[in-house]
């Protein structure tokens, strides 16, 4: 692997690592922690820093009118519910603005690729999407 092919690879490492730890049972989520608890949790901490219109209006529609939508569709994602995927990306979401892996700048970009990753779902298996990636 040359010097650039493995500067690559470490750009798109986190992406990787983010998305399939969402594919990672739930099994260490306790039963107490709901979808609308994590949610709050995770918007109250966007929302306390304020940086321009459009992205509190970005936060508003995707936590509040697109995720619910997709709970209304009752989508499954490799037999496991939208709600439980969804909990889980806030509650990962959440841990990375905490440890500062992440900052609340980056959560719609997070958010896009994950509605992205949802539509590429559909023609295939996301544990998939992300081996093809040519360095």
């Amino acid at each position: 692997m040359t010097l650039k092919a493995f500067g690559k690879f470490l750009q798109v490492l986190p992406a990787m690592i983010f998305f399939l730890s969402l594919l990672v049972p739930l099994t260490s989520f306790s039963e107490e922690i709901s979808y609308a608890k994590t949610r709050a949790a995770l918007v109250e901490k966007l929302k306390k820093t304020y940086i321009d219109k459009a992205y509190s209006q970005n936060i508003e529609h995707f936590y509040f009118t697109t995720c619910d939508s997709l709970i209304k569709k009752k989508l499954k994602i490799e037999d496991k519910p939208i709600k439980d995927i969804l909990t889980k990306l806030f509650d990962v979401s959440n841990s990375n603005l905490n440890s500062g892996s992440i900052t609340s700048l980056g959560i719609p970009s997070i958010n896009h690729i994950f509605l992205l990753t949802l539509k590429t779902y559909k023609k295939g298996s996301i544990r998939n999407l992300y081996m093809g990636i040519n360095y």
